[in-house]
């Protein structure tokens, strides 16, 4: 059993050398045509910083934050509390009767305007 495993360990390193000496080939070989075609390389290089920007925001941070906010304590979501009579902002939202807004307007054009399905008991 132990020979496997000695193959094992033999052949990640062979990997890892091998992939080291594939990137160094590739990059030898970008220096090379930078070397050669630099107004072309001039242009690629410049649209090259957006999409390094674009990659670094989408594919990057914003993962970052969702996995961030996902792993948050369940104790720092807003909870109901028991309402206290001198609490200014439960009084206010509670003495609130009429509700201004884009909703509700929509739901008043939905009210009057759109027809009533009548649901059918069969």
């Amino acid at each position: 059993m132990w020979f496997l495993t000695l193959i094992s360990y033999i052949a990640i390193l062979v990997q890892i050398i091998f992939i080291t000496i594939a990137i160094a080939a590739g990059l030898y070989y970008l220096a090379e045509l930078v070397e050669e075609y630099t107004t072309v390389a001039k242009k690629l290089i410049w649209w090259m910083n957006a999409v390094i920007a674009y990659f670094t925001l989408f594919l990057w941070l914003v993962p970052f934050a969702l996995f961030v906010s996902l792993s948050a304590n369940d104790n720092v979501l807003p909870t109901t509390t028991e309402r206290l009579d001198g609490d200014v902002v439960s009084n206010y939202f509670s003495k609130r009767n009429k509700k201004y807004g884009l909703l509700t307007f929509f739901n008043y054009a939905k009210d009057t305007l759109l027809p009533v399905r009548t649901k059918k008991g069969f």
